[in-house]
């Protein structure tokens, strides 16, 4: 049954609005085809919560959708998956499901910041977490149907937090009575791009439907395109027929991936469900076996501070730990700011104007900002560090900093001594 999008109306809550006497409706934050999101707070703990309210639907083609991802979100608990606080009804019959507020970027969103695509060691941090929640899902006979970077959250904490979200066109794998089908026979539901070949052609789907849509989002975070993605049309076209996938190509500015990952995503990615990997556990399982074996690439993650000379984007290689006559070890001035400074564009471009002379800004997490010296080490340095301080005093007054040495080598970050350098520091900036 198709519908008019006129036939889905929009349930609106007012700021300010205190919901059986719990919860203080905030700002709208997002709306999808079933219901529309707002940020709150617990009145009771102040503990942030995003308020999902659904739509009026005259037409009868998402009711109960809502009230059915309570029932299934209810039953997973697991890190990476965004927990069900609450779940109740307006006075009118509609909705409503208050989950954990997830302060964090979508990776959508994320990848469009850094530039397309992840370091490879990276994208395999985000997608073990991701294969993490959907086991946790998959135990519970959940299958999610709606993996897509828009449905991943990455927080800006450092190391960061991965949430799985949005089980809105969720369904239970088996035979459960207490939840009535909502999908009409034959009926598609998901987002296309990310659909399986047997979920595009309305066929009978199960976990591995799940991971076919991982692999997808796996696959854009290396190479920083949707296979099959060039033509839409085309391309949906050759995948629910088995046709081959175009191949994925290493952006100019990332280290290749290695060949054992791309067996993997190749078998990901199968036509037939029973040649893709038996469980998101194994799944994962396979994924950490490849970061074990490439010890020195840390999957490091940093979301925060955009238009900074991203951290993602300056270690196009990763050096290893032997240093050759080529190292050099460099001052790393680390700055906390006050909340919203790395949000603020003037800002940023103030630290692009006024620092480049001295120092290469790296953004290291929520608030947290790194300038790495030009100098290479000689005796200017101590003079360069007072000089970056003074600035930044200066325009934004007495903010914690800490300094910290950390190698270079062919003028490249290396990551491993960045990371020692920052968890070394960050106790002494934390507010």
């Amino acid at each position: 049954m198709s519908v008019n999008r006129t036939e889905i109306h929009e349930r609106r809550l007012t700021r300010g609005t205190i919901l059986w006497s719990k919860y203080e409706v905030g700002p709208q934050i997002g709306q999808g085809a079933m219901g529309s999101v707002y940020q709150g707070r617990d009145v009771r703990t102040g503990m942030p919560v995003a308020i999902k309210v659904e739509h009026l639907d005259p037409g009868q083609v998402y009711v109960g959708r809502v009230a059915r991802e309570a029932a299934l979100l209810g039953r997973i608990s697991h890190e990476n998956i965004a927990r069900m606080v609450d779940f109740g009804r307006l006075e009118d019959g509609g909705a409503v499901l208050v989950n954990e507020f997830v302060d964090g970027i979508s990776l959508d969103k994320l990848l469009v910041k850094l530039g397309g695509s992840l370091p490879w060691p990276q994208a395999l941090g985000l997608m073990v977490a991701v294969l993490d929640a959907l086991g946790a899902a998959h135990d519970m006979a959940v299958l999610h149907r709606d993996v897509k970077p828009q449905n991943i959250l990455v927080t800006s904490d450092l190391p960061p937090k991965v949430k799985l979200i949005d089980f809105g066109i969720a369904r239970s794998l088996g035979n459960d009575l207490s939840l009535p089908p909502l999908t009409g026979m034959g009926e598609v539901l998901g987002t296309v791009r990310y659909m399986a070949p047997e979920q595009l052609k309305g066929d009978t789907l199960d976990h591995q439907t799940d991971l076919y849509a991982a692999s997808l989002v796996l696959a854009e975070m290396l190479s920083g395109r949707v296979p099959y993605g060039e033509s839409f049309t085309r391309g949906m076209l050759a995948k629910s027929e088995g046709q081959p996938h175009a191949p994925l190509v290493v952006p100019d500015d990332r280290e290749p991936w290695p060949d054992a990952l791309q067996a993997i995503i190749e078998s990901g990615l199968s036509f037939d469900a029973s040649r893709r990997p038996p469980t998101a556990a194994s799944y994962a399982q396979a994924l950490r076996g490849i970061l074990a074996n490439n010890a020195s690439l840390p999957p490091v993650m940093h979301t925060e501070g955009p238009d900074l000379r991203l951290l993602a984007r300056t270690t196009a290689k990763v050096v290893s730990a032997d240093t050759t006559s080529r190292a050099v070890a460099v001052w790393l001035v680390v700055v906390r700011l006050n909340a919203g400074i790395l949000r603020d564009e003037r800002e940023r471009q103030w630290m692009a104007d006024s620092l480049a002379e001295f120092a290469r800004p790296v953004e290291l997490g929520r608030d947290l900002a790194g300038f790495l010296l030009r100098d290479s080490g000689s005796g200017a340095s101590s003079n360069l560090v007072e000089a970056i301080v003074s600035l930044l005093r200066a325009r934004y007054g007495e903010v914690p900093t800490a300094r910290e040495r950390v190698w270079l080598q062919d003028g490249l970050i290396h990551v491993g001594s960045l990371v020692s350098a920052v968890e070394s520091i960050s106790g002494s900036l934390a507010k």
